[in-house]
């Protein structure tokens, strides 16, 4: 049986990051030579989904450029009103059809690998697709 594969998988990276005090959005800040977006997304598209969608909000812009840098197909749907994760979520889901696996993970998961998220979608696959 092959690997069952996410539908999606969404990148939440629309937060403003106050507490950092910076200018730069949060999820622009480098970490080992990557930035936090970049390692998000580097573990998410190794799990080969049919779509990559990055939600952004605060420094929109910026944060579109650099997923484009990680994922020339990711798509960027933008939260205008921040209304916290849930919401983020439902930007995405509600105006798409998404039948299968859909992954949801966030821009400071910089230790996640794509090993870990191919385990989670492989335990919450239907029986017949492990």
């Amino acid at each position: 049986m092959s690997q069952p594969r996410p539908v999606a998988v969404i990148v939440l990276a629309a937060g403003e990051g106050t507490r950092m005090r910076s200018r730069i959005p949060k999820v622009l800040h480098s970490l080992c030579g990557r930035s936090m977006l970049g390692h998000a997304l580097a573990a998410a598209a190794g799990l080969g989904p049919q779509r990559l969608v990055v939600v952004a909000g605060h420094g929109r812009d910026q944060v579109g450029v650099e997923a484009a840098r990680y994922a020339p197909d990711v798509r960027v749907v933008v939260q205008d009103r921040l209304g916290g994760t849930g919401h983020a979520v439902r930007m995405v889901t509600r105006r798409r059809d998404l039948p299968g696996i859909v992954v949801v993970t966030t821009r400071t998961c910089r230790l996640l690998r794509t090993q870990t998220l191919a385990a989670l979608v492989r335990e919450h696959a239907p029986r017949e697709t492990r």
